[in-house]
């Protein structure tokens, strides 16, 4: 995984990427789920992610969070300021394939690798969503037009 993918462009993608990350990167990620007690996280952790101190992905019912966003049990700081620094329109996996992927901008290091970094992750994350959005119009561009030669 070193390149920057929307996804979005139907459901069978989203499993694919979705069981591509959770089966190369599971340590990264926590099981939300009723069934699972994890000292409590989370009910923080829903509040945490409801005022944009982490995300979470959302597969097959079940909410995943990336560790990598805590530190000593709470968010670390970069992830909000990363989080608020990507344009609207980006969706929670986009978010969670930037954060393990490869950003040139950044030496080629996943930005997780690099949450110490705050200035750089935030000026990779404007750039990296503008690109991610950027795509996601090409190909509905494509799309529309595409349809509109069949019709």
């Amino acid at each position: 995984m070193t390149k920057i993918v929307a996804d979005g462009e139907g459901p069978e993608d989203l499993g694919k990427l979705a069981e591509t990350l959770l089966a190369e990167l599971p340590v990264l990620f926590a099981r939300l789920h009723p069934s699972v007690r994890i000292e409590n996280l989370e009910g923080s952790a829903a509040r945490w992610r409801d005022e944009g101190d982490i995300f979470a992905v959302e597969y097959e019912g079940v909410e995943y969070v990336p560790t990598f966003q805590f530190r000593a049990g709470r968010p670390h700081p970069t992830i909000r300021a990363v989080l608020s620094a990507f344009p609207p329109g980006l969706t929670a996996w986009d978010r969670a394939y930037w954060f393990v992927s490869a950003d040139p901008g950044l030496g080629d290091r996943r930005p997780y690798e690099a949450l110490d970094d705050a200035e750089a992750l935030v000026v990779a994350a404007r750039l990296a969503g503008a690109r991610i959005l950027e795509r996601r119009r090409q190909a509905e561009r494509s799309l529309s037009l595409h349809g509109q030669a069949r019709a």
